[in-house]
């Protein structure tokens, strides 16, 4: 052993450095193991969480799709009775009559006109199902009106009714009668918005 070399455990300081080095190689090898894995490990899991994530939108998407087809095919046929009732409305006990009366639009089939209103309160959104309840209060007034009309109408009173009461009527109607038209344009904008035309 040459002279001032200190010794240590029988091993000389060159010794010592090597195994320190060795060591502190090993640890950060196995350091960066670590970091690696786990940084891989956080990477799948990101990588499993997004593929998630796009499957859940995809699936978003093509649900909302085929709503919104349902919604069109259920709205679409549905304008059309909407259109005839619009119609029916204006042209039902109208303040001046001509003769011969333009022919009343065709009223659909009952069993028809409830397959569409089923499908949309089934499909519809909360807001069109609203206007569609708003529609048919409006109309079960008119008709009420309507019908009362008819009977007076049948069924003349003695002419107690002054101009001016008759005229209140007929005031009363052409409110009842806007009221539905109103209703009408109502639930064909709800509906436009539903499916964004």
């Amino acid at each position: 052993m040459p002279a001032g070399e200190a010794v240590f455990l029988g091993l000389n300081e060159g010794t010592w450095f090597a195994i320190i080095a060795l060591l502190l190689t090993m640890i950060v090898s196995i350091a960066a193991t670590v970091v690696g894995y786990r940084s891989a490990s956080k990477d799948r899991e990101s990588r499993i969480v997004l593929s998630h994530m796009e499957r859940e939108h995809e699936e978003s998407m093509a649900r909302e799709e085929r709503e919104q087809a349902r919604r069109l095919t259920a709205y679409s046929e549905f304008a059309g009775h909407l259109d005839r009732m619009a119609e029916w409305t204006r042209r039902t006990l109208p303040m001046v009559e001509f003769s011969p009366s333009p022919p009343m639009p065709t009223v659909p089939d009952t069993e028809e006109l409830r397959r569409q209103i089923a499908a949309v309160r089934l499909v519809g959104s909360p807001d069109v199902r609203t206007a569609l309840e708003g529609l048919w209060k409006a109309n079960n007034e008119f008709q009420i009106h309507v019908w009362r009309e008819n009977y007076d109408r049948q069924h003349p009173a003695p002419s107690n009714a002054t101009g001016d009461e008759r005229l209140a009527q007929w005031k009363e109607l052409e409110a009842k009668r806007a009221a539905v038209l109103e209703a009408i344009a109502s639930t064909e904008d709800r509906m436009r918005v539903d499916l964004k035309v």
